[in-house]
């Protein structure tokens, strides 16, 4: 009877140390999925940003709009060839900023001021101005736009720095330089993103293509 009433004890006993095993091993997959969920979403986050090629057409526009990783920006074509690009997303309200080039019925207003010769850059919201060079002339943006890294031009595409960017010029009279740069002292930071939500509380008079 004894022997029997033992083996009754180690036969109960393995079977809960089998149901421990069965309930961990379960318990392993459904973590091991989760985590392979998670990766999954969050891998186009943790991608390297730092040398993203974007389209650009040498002989085309004087802006171009580009978007990656949801950030969207401008290419801007300068007079020696190299190209520049900045933040479609404005300093203040993170408006879109859009490009109006010359002969645009809005560049018009503004047509006669000094720097505006390739065109100019507006916040759709406050309607800051900016020159072709990001540099703020009017408006409530505290700095101009912010600027993402080119490294290179090579056969219609460019590699920019997506990870960061440096911030705009200070606007004049700006009692603190914290957030923007100033000649010989750029300051970098997270780019931002456009929102568009908060943009599209504002009617744009004109459309722009």
């Amino acid at each position: 009877m004894g022997a029997m009433a033992g083996d009754g004890a180690v036969h109960r006993s393995s079977r809960s140390a089998w149901r421990r095993l069965t309930f961990g091993l379960a318990l392993l997959g459904l973590a091991v999925l989760v985590a392979v969920a998670v990766a999954s979403m969050l891998w186009p986050l943790v991608e390297d940003r730092s040398n993203v090629d974007v389209p650009f057409e040498a002989r085309g526009a004087v802006a171009q709009r580009f978007s990656a990783f949801g950030l969207d920006g401008w290419l801007v074509r300068q007079a020696d060839g190299s190209v520049r690009a900045f933040s479609a997303a404005d300093a203040h309200l993170r408006c879109r900023v859009e490009f109006i080039p010359v002969g645009h019925p809005l560049y018009a207003v503004r047509s006669t001021w000094k720097g505006l010769e390739r065109g100019m850059f507006v916040d759709r919201c406050m309607h800051s101005l900016y020159d072709a060079d990001g540099k703020p002339l009017y408006g409530p943006a505290p700095w101009g736009l912010d600027e993402f890294l080119v490294h290179e031009v090579h056969g219609g595409r460019l590699y920019l720095d997506l990870s960061r960017v440096m911030r705009g010029e200070c606007s004049p009279g700006l009692s603190s330089t914290q957030y923007c740069s100033v000649p010989g002292r750029p300051r970098f930071g997270e780019p931002a993103r456009v929102d568009e939500g908060y943009t599209s509380r504002f009617i744009w008079p004109v459309a722009i293509r």
